[in-house]
């Protein structure tokens, strides 16, 4: 199987946020981050068969009562970094990550 590479553009939620290429995998697919690229994370993803991270996923906080959720089999990071908020933007939202 082909690996699907992020795909489309989306404006930052909050102000001052840069635009972020958004996730667009389907089931069963692998979906490829590529270095220095970086993906917000704002939907639900179906089940892939493998996230390769040479680049940065980020989940979105901007709507903390909605709960984003990543499904896949397996991640793989190669260089790049999969964050969930940090020591210095502490995560609002509700994130699950099921493998």
């Amino acid at each position: 199987m082909e690996p699907v590479v992020v795909v489309g553009r989306s404006k930052g939620k909050r102000a001052g946020a840069p635009d972020s290429l958004v996730l667009a995998a389907g089931e069963g697919f692998i979906a490829f981050i590529p270095a220095d690229t970086t993906v917000l994370l704002d939907v639900n993803t179906s089940v892939l068969a493998s996230l390769v991270l040479e680049g940065n996923l980020l989940f979105d906080d901007s709507q903390p009562n909605v709960e984003i959720r990543l499904n896949t089999f397996q991640i793989l990071v190669k260089g790049g970094n999969l964050s969930i908020g940090s020591n210095s933007s502490v995560y609002n939202g509700k994130a699950r990550i099921t493998l």
